[in-house]
């Protein structure tokens, strides 16, 4: 299941943009939103996300809606990933913290 994909492809056809100006605008290559629009991958940390959300005006949850609403799918990968990268100790507070506002409907 990939949202956050689909979410960031509609977005960007929304705004009418390539991937090439998306990239421009967002510091992110166009090879690695192209992977994410495809479900290749995914961002690795919420900053990512929360970056793109603030540069497009949209709330971070906005990735991550589907339009069969099917949040629990969504809160269950999250925690998924969230339990790798506590064993990767990869996760700090500023994270924790951004994904609770974001999963609180908090912006």
């Amino acid at each position: 299941m990939c949202y956050f994909g689909d979410r960031l492809h509609q977005l960007r056809q929304s705004r009418k943009l390539t991937l090439n100006e998306m990239a421009k605008l967002t510091g992110v290559s166009r090879n690695t939103l192209s992977e994410w629009e495809s479900g290749k991958k995914q961002p690795y940390y919420m900053d990512a996300i929360y970056d793109l959300a603030k540069k497009f005006d949209v709330s971070p949850q906005y990735f991550f809606e589907s339009e069969d609403k099917r949040f629990q799918d969504i809160i269950n990968e999250f925690s998924l990933r969230l339990k790798k990268l506590e064993r990767r100790q990869a996760l700090t507070a500023k994270h924790l913290s951004m994904l609770a506002d974001t999963l609180n409907g908090s912006d």
